[in-house]
């Protein structure tokens, strides 16, 4: 096509198409692999450094103080190379509990129910330093954060209860308990009595500890062999407005006194 002496090529229109057409298929778009952990002899020996470390530093200051620069330092390891193994310090501190966690035995079989109990009461009391120490580590982070909650749910509670159980439902087949209803309770009386043995009275879980812990009241809770109270039947209020329960002493009856009258 002319104008004005100047000739114009006229093109087809044609729609958009990736890739163009007449060249090679593009290969399809792929992301990158996710990154995995160093694997090897070598860098579990590292793994290993870094959750020794990282537990150490929660028993002495406390999960909001540890910090990955003081894992490192004590770890004698890199930032780089320990973000190359856990993401956080949440994961660190989840790795450094669940691998210490897993080091412990499985509970003993003895025969009898309250051979088992002392046996796992002895396991336990080796344990319970670190968890008096994991408890006072995490307890303000779990507060607002729930994987440390979580963890320490596990660690305090979960874990132990699972251990009573397993003892108990051999006790059952033996036919020395009736049934297991009573592991809860028992696993919560005895958590807060070590603890505060541990925190308050800052003594250790000894052999008379936990023979005393054993035959006075885990075995009584489990077998039901406790006799309950006897009942409060009386209630008073003193001056001071407190309420005061017990059993009311006897009554003496008072002499009246004659009222002196005017003679006037």
């Amino acid at each position: 096509m002319r104008n004005g002496g100047t000739s114009y090529k006229l093109y087809e229109t044609v729609p958009f198409s990736y890739p163009p057409r007449g060249s090679v298929a593009a290969p399809p778009l792929t992301t990158h692999p996710a990154l995995s952990p160093p694997s090897g002899a070598r860098a579990q020996a590292r793994e290993g450094a870094i959750l020794g470390a990282a537990l150490e530093l929660l028993l002495e200051v406390g999960y909001d103080r540890m910090t990955i620069d003081a894992v490192a330092e004590r770890a004698r390891a890199s930032k780089a190379t320990i973000y190359r193994h856990f993401p956080d310090k949440a994961a660190i501190v989840a790795a450094a509990i669940g691998c210490e966690q897993a080091a412990a035995a499985p509970t003993v079989d003895t025969g009898s129910l309250r051979g088992d109990l002392l046996a796992y009461a002895e396991r336990a009391a080796h344990s319970a330093g670190v968890d008096s120490g994991l408890l006072a580590g995490l307890m303000n982070a779990a507060r607002s954060d729930e994987v440390i909650a979580a963890l320490l749910n596990e660690r305090m509670w979960e874990s132990k209860q699972r251990a009573l159980r397993e003892i108990v439902e051999r006790a059952v087949e033996r036919g020395e308990v009736a049934d297991a209803s009573g592991v809860s309770l028992a696993c919560e009386v005895c958590c807060a009595v070590v603890l505060h043995r541990l925190t308050v009275v800052r003594a250790k879980p000894d052999a008379a500890f936990r023979r005393h812990l054993v035959d006075d009241i885990v075995v009584p809770l489990l077998t039901h062999r406790g006799a309950p109270p006897p009942p409060l039947r009386h209630s008073r209020t003193r001056s001071s407005g407190r309420a005061v329960t017990g059993t009311a002493a006897p009554r003496t009856a008072t002499p009246e006194i004659p009222s002196k009258r005017s003679t006037s």
